[in-house]
């Protein structure tokens, strides 16, 4: 019997595939908390404890609180990179919601735009992170 070698995606891989759908406006589906998720990533970054966090609306599958009727500010969230999983790009529609809520503001000032964190992915010596982008 042969040794079977399965990929297990870095929080590097994961960052640049929801890196791609933020700038493609493609939805993700992913396992979060023990629950699957779909949901469209719009920022992506570092909070100020420089921990990745992506800002995103879930359209669909689970949550711990519950999902809220299509287009409630209630699907908004701002889910922690690292506890991803299983996280792949999906071809049905970008989804959103046209009223904000109160604390996405808040978020906002808390998430770089994804033109920044590739390059700080960079520096920190992220030897083999193929496409971040070192230019800007």
């Amino acid at each position: 019997m042969g040794v079977v070698r399965a990929r297990i995606p870095t929080v590097e891989d994961i960052y640049r595939l929801i890196w791609n759908a933020v700038a493609r406006k493609r939805p993700i589906e992913a396992r979060y908390h023990g629950h699957q998720w779909l949901f469209c990533p719009h920022r992506l970054g570092r909070n100020r404890e420089g921990q990745f966090r992506v800002l995103c609306y879930q359209y669909g599958g689970q949550s711990e609180s519950g999902l809220q009727p299509a287009g409630s500010p209630g699907n908004w969230c701002c889910l922690v990179l690292e506890e991803l999983s299983q996280v792949k790009l999906r071809e049905d529609a970008w989804r959103t919601a046209p009223t904000i809520p109160a604390l996405l503001p808040a978020w906002l000032r808390l998430i770089l735009t994804p033109r920044i964190i590739p390059k700080a992915i960079h520096k920190r010596g992220s030897e083999g992170v193929a496409g971040a982008d070192t230019d800007q």
